[in-house]
C-alpha cells in the first residue's frame, strides 16, 4: 500500500465520512408514484484505510457499498450489495474542480460524460451533502430522484 492510495481513501471519506441521514424525494416516473422516505446512511474507513463502507438503510431495503480505487487507476469503485441479492458498480474519476463526485454504473461507463452523471455526490457545508439521480434515455437526461443528507 502506498501513502498516494491512502490519501486517495481519505478524500472520499473527507467529503463524506460519517452519520447521515438523508430526505429521498423520487418524482412520479415509470418507476411508479411519487415517494418521499428518509434513508440512514454510515461511511467510515474499513481496516487499513484503502477503502470506505457505506451502510445504507431505507425503509424498504438496505445494503452495503464498498468504496475505493486500486493504486494506478484513475477510476473510483461504488461496489453496492443490496439485501435483496442486487449488485450494482458505479465508476468515478474522482471529484471534479467544484467537489462534484459523478458516479456511472458500468454499462455507461463508455458514455461517461464529465458534467452530467447519473448519480452526482455534492458536499455542500461540513454538515450537509446532496445527491442527485439521473438516467438517459434516448439521449434524454431524465431526473429520478434526489436526496438531501445532513450529519447526525
Amino acid at each position: 500500500m502506498t501513502i498516494a492510495v491512502v490519501l486517495a481513501s481519505q478524500l472520499f471519506l473527507h467529503a463524506f465520512g460519517g452519520a447521515w441521514s438523508c430526505a429521498v424525494k423520487l418524482p412520479e416516473s415509470a418507476y411508479g408514484p411519487a415517494k418521499q422516505f428518509t434513508e440512514s446512511m454510515r461511511i467510515a474507513a474499513l481496516p487499513g484505510g484503502q477503502w470506505a463502507q457505506v451502510r445504507w438503510s431505507e425503509p424498504r431495503r438496505s445494503g452495503t457499498a464498498l468504496v475505493g480505487r486500486f493504486e494506478g487507476s484513475p477510476m473510483w469503485i461504488y461496489d453496492d450489495y443490496w439485501d435483496d441479492g442486487h449488485f450494482y458498480r458505479d465508476l468515478s474519476r474522482a471529484p471534479d474542480a467544484a467537489g462534484n463526485w459523478r458516479w456511472f454504473d458500468t454499462d455507461d461507463q463508455v458514455h461517461m460524460n464529465p458534467t452530467e452523471g447519473p448519480q452526482t455526490w455534492r458536499r455542500i457545508s461540513p454538515t450537509t451533502f446532496t445527491q442527485v439521480y439521473n438516467v438517459t434515455h434516448a439521449g434524454v437526461m431524465h431526473n429520478l430522484g434526489s436526496a438531501v443528507c445532513t450529519r447526525r
